[in-house]
Order: C-alpha cells, then sequence, then structure tokens
C-alpha cells in the first residue's frame, strides 16, 4: 500500500504534473510482486491550479483473464495483450506475462515472432503469421494472428487473436 508515500519519482506521476492530463503507464514491477499499471490522473485546487495527483494501480493480467478467458471458450482461439514495445500484458501461459518479446531468450529459436513483434509495434492493426510453442509449451506450431488498438489516456495496447493453423 503506498497512500501517502512520495511516488512522483514514477515517469507517469512526473508526467501528470507537467502535462495536467490523465496518463496511463507502462507495465512495470510492483513492489508487492508481479506486474503492474499505474493511471495518473490530476487534481486541481479550486482556482485551477495543480495541486497533485490521484495514482491507482492495478494488474492488467488480472483485469483481462476471465474476459478473454470467457470469449475463447470452446474456440481455438488464444488471445494475447502486448505493449507497443512487444511486453506481454496477457497471455493464456502466464509465466510469459512481463516478458519483452523483443529481448527475452525464450524466443530466441523463433525469429519470426521478432518480424510480427516489429510490424505490431508501428501498425496499429495487422496480420501475420509465426511459429511458436503451443499454450503449456507443448509442442511447436504455426499460428496465425490478427491484432487491433485499444488506447487510454495516452497509452495503447495492442490485441492479438490467434490460432493454429
Amino acid at each position: 500500500m503506498l497512500i501517502g508515500q512520495e511516488i512522483g519519482y514514477q515517469g507517469a506521476v512526473s508526467g501528470v504534473l507537467d502535462t495536467k492530463e490523465p496518463l496511463m503507464s507502462k507495465l512495470f514491477p510492483l513492489a508487492q510482486g508481479g506486474y503492474g499499471v499505474v493511471i495518473e490522473y490530476p487534481v486541481f485546487s479550486a482556482d485551477g491550479a495543480i495541486s497533485g495527483a490521484v495514482s491507482t494501480a492495478f494488474v492488467p493480467y488480472d483485469m483481462i483473464a476471465p474476459i478473454l478467458e470467457n470469449a475463447t471458450d470452446n474456440t481455438p482461439c488464444s488471445f494475447m495483450v502486448l505493449q507497443t514495445d512487444g511486453r506481454i500484458l496477457y497471455d493464456p501461459d502466464p509465466e510469459e506475462v512481463g516478458k519483452e518479446t523483443l529481448n527475452e531468450t525464450l524466443y530466441a529459436d523463433f525469429p519470426e515472432i521478432f518480424d510480427v513483434m516489429s510490424q505490431l509495434s508501428v501498425d496499429r492493426s495487422g496480420h501475420a503469421t509465426y511459429s511458436f510453442y503451443d499454450t503449456g509449451f507443448g509442442k511447436i506450431a504455426r499460428k496465425e494472428c490478427y491484432w487491433e488498438t485499444v488506447g487510454l489516456h495516452g497509452t495503447e495496447w495492442r490485441v492479438m487473436i490467434i490460432r493454429e493453423i
């Protein structure tokens, strides 16, 4: 719990004080473990001067998992949610959450993934194919994916739907 603690050193907090606009951070390691995101909202005094910010942290995986797991029940599809830099916010394999696809040895033997992530970093929507392990890392499978962008307070996430082909 951070109530009353100084958190101005965080990029999102100092950014909201500068811009006076709401911001959402990128994924970062939480002090209590796991990975989270912070939404910052500026607070103004009666005369319109900025007097601080309200900050709330949440774990994207915990928010996204129930929705996407329900959406894929009885289908051959799965979802991933990623930041534009390739960091994984949600994956059916929870051990992939927080990994940076462009800098992670797990993906080194699958160069097509680097191509997909490079495309995903600049294209708000798209389609690609690649090979990688199936859910659970049992075997290597050929996959097809489509993605679209969602965003809030200046931060964009890529929502990818994936199926084996």
